[in-house]
This record gives structure tokens, sequence and C-alpha cells, in this order.
């Protein structure tokens, strides 16, 4: 008794499987660089957003020292201009100054603005200082002043953000 041996076998030939392999190679290299630029989009927008979160945090907390502090003023300290206030939570003549990337308080800088954890990768490129005249309100007797602060955060790559918020001492700044 013979077999009959079918000649048509199931599956790929050679040559399918070759042109199937290098349909393969081609989309993923297309693919390659749009997902690389996503994942690079990716990681900017996120330290951009840790540079604002950081910026408005500062901003804001030394924003609130100054407006509810007593004594407020603005003068030299090494050669650059820094706020001292009496404040409520830092003590007398504290001032707000820049060491090592981070902002430290207190009146010899003893103390941490915020906690190592706000900063991450970020560091403090600039941190000023200007007293400025305030729009007259109608009804002020003298000219108000308040005090802008503008600050430069610095990112893990050659990301900078840069912000800045105008306060009034409710006291008053000498």
């Amino acid at each position: 008794m013979k077999k009959s041996i079918n000649k048509r076998r199931a599956g790929f030939t050679l040559a399918e499987s070759i042109i199937a392999i290098a349909v393969l190679a081609l989309f993923a290299l297309a693919i390659v660089p749009v997902t690389t630029v996503i994942f690079n989009s990716k990681h900017t927008m996120v330290e951009v957003n840790k540079c604002q979160m950081l910026a408005s945090n500062i901003l804001l907390t030394v924003a609130d020292e100054i407006r509810y502090g007593q004594n407020v003023r603005i003068k030299s300290v090494d050669g650059e201009e820094t706020i001292v206030v009496d404040s409520a939570t830092y003590g007398s003549n504290a001032s707000f100054t820049l060491k090592e990337g981070k902002i430290k308080a207190g009146s010899n800088g003893q103390y941490d603005l915020l906690s190592d954890k706000y900063y991450g990768t970020l560091r403090i490129d600039s941190f000023v200082f200007t007293q400025v005249p305030l729009p007259d309100d109608g009804g002020a007797a003298a000219p108000r002043q308040g005090i802008n602060i503008k600050i430069t955060v610095g990112g893990s790559s050659d990301l900078q953000y840069t912000a800045d918020i105008t306060v009034e001492a409710l006291n008053g700044v000498q």
C-alpha cells in the first residue's frame, strides 16, 4: 500500500517570512523616534511642573512672612539685597537667603524654608528682592511701598523657570 504524500504543506514560505520580518522592522523603525519624542516631552513637562510648584511654594511662603511680619526692610547682606522681617515663624531679624541652591530662613539662615523633599533634583538659581511703589488706592496719605520677589528655579536639564510676585507689607516697609 502506498501512502500519498501531500506536496502542498501548510505554512509560510521563506520569502513570505522574510517579507513579513522586513515590514515589521520598518514599522519598528518608524515607531522608535515617535516614542522617544513622546517620552522626552513628558519628562520636560514633569520638570516644568515641578519647577512651577517649587517656585510657587517659596513665593507664597515668603510673601506671607512679608505681608504679616513686623519691621519689614531690605538690606544688603554679604553684598546681596535681602529682606529682613520680624517674623512670628522665624523670629526677630529673620532673613530669606539663597544658599547652595536652597532658600534659608532665620536670623542666621538656620532654617530650611522648605524641606529637601520639595527640591528633589531642582535648585534655586536666583532669589531677588526689590522695593517697588504700589499703585495709589486713593486714600493713602503717603505713597505705599511693596516688595517684589523674583525667583528662578533650575531643573536637572537646562530648563529654568522664573516667577515673581509683588507683596504689600501690611505693617509697612521701612
